[in-house]
């Protein structure tokens, strides 16, 4: 009604005057008028009581990302109380990451206005570089209360991987990690098992279009015995081939995992031996419900028996539950 206008009036006075103050500290010349997009979206954004905000393009610019990074860590909860913010296909830059994990992602929880704290940051196709990933490794070290982080489409690689695992380890909110299409080889692999899958409370590990391979896929396995959180892992088009023992090393990780539940290995070689593996062990996995698999270089006979989508009975027992979103 008109009372919640005149509320959010009220409240953009605020940010204005807050916005103003941050500008002002940091030097920035008023003639490039950096608020005035950034008062822009948070007025679009609070008049239709929406608690995240989504950038994409040429703005707002570093510098930009800065300005409101510190304003939202002033303002937050009292004023504006977003808990999601997403950057998708622009230049972020390593002062604006930095701050974005300095300001932004330290906003705790506040159980007097029910605010769940700073909870989900996208970064898709952000140019995050590998040494970028040092400010969110920080962050990470310190608990802070993001559960969902995706960096798609950045070239991190193995150094990025390296970097982010050491902060990840210690870190027991992150419940999501989104990393399609990065560069990570099977050392990163190595780092997502021994690291984050076995130290962290992580639920869900996506890592499609990455080069992980044999190496990669076997020291994740090696982890799934040691995580009770994890409920979803997609290895899909990972360049994993059907050589080695990483499809039986996977099988023997899976017999002793209780928690999983989608399993996504499409997209790699599995072989008529990892498809014979996984036909014998599959069954005996009764938390699992989804488990995909490419039928290139198995026969169809084969593909059916092993791929499980979440309704139909196999091996006795009960069909499992639609895929959570």
């Amino acid at each position: 009604g008109k009372d919640e206008a005149v509320d959010v009036t009220v409240l953009l006075r605020k940010v204005k005057l807050e916005m103003t103050r941050v500008i002002a500290d940091m030097g920035i010349a008023p003639e490039l008028e950096v608020d005035k997009f950034l008062v822009a979206k948070i007025s679009e954004a609070m008049t239709n009581s929406q608690t995240k905000l989504v950038f994409s393009g040429d703005k707002p610019s570093e510098l930009g990302i800065q300005v409101l990074s510190q304003v939202l860590k002033t303002l937050t909860p009292a004023i504006t109380n977003f808990k999601a913010v997403c950057f998708w296909k622009m230049i972020v830059g390593d002062a604006g990451l930095r701050d974005i994990c300095q300001y932004l992602l330290p906003i705790g929880k506040n159980e007097a206005v029910k605010y769940p704290g700073f909870s989900v940051l996208e970064l898709m196709d952000c140019r995050v570089s590998p040494s970028s990933c040092a400010h969110i490794a920080q962050a990470l070290r310190t608990d802070v209360p993001l559960q969902i982080l995706t960096l798609d489409f950045n070239a991190i690689g193995d150094e990025g991987m390296t970097t982010l695992g050491e902060g990840l380890r210690y870190n027991k909110s992150l419940e999501v990690l989104n990393l399609s299409f990065c560069r990570i080889g099977p050392a990163g692999g190595g780092i997502i098992g021994d690291q984050i899958i076995r130290e962290s409370k992580i639920k869900k590990v996506r890592l499609p279009g990455n080069r992980i391979m044999e190496g990669g896929l076997e020291a994740i396995a090696l982890n799934l015995g040691k995580t009770t959180t994890l409920v979803e892992l997609d290895v899909s088009d990972n360049s994993i081939g059907s050589v080695g023992s990483a499809i039986s090393t996977l099988c023997e990780g899976l017999r002793v995992n209780t928690s999983l539940e989608t399993v996504n290995l499409e997209h790699n070689l599995v072989g008529v031996p990892g498809a014979l593996l996984l036909m014998e062990t599959l069954p005996m996995c009764s938390n699992l419900k989804i488990f995909r698999v490419s039928g290139q270089g198995i026969p169809a006979e084969m593909y059916k028996a092993v791929i499980m989508d979440g309704k139909k009975k196999k091996g006795g027992k009960k069909g499992g539950k639609k895929k959570k979103k």
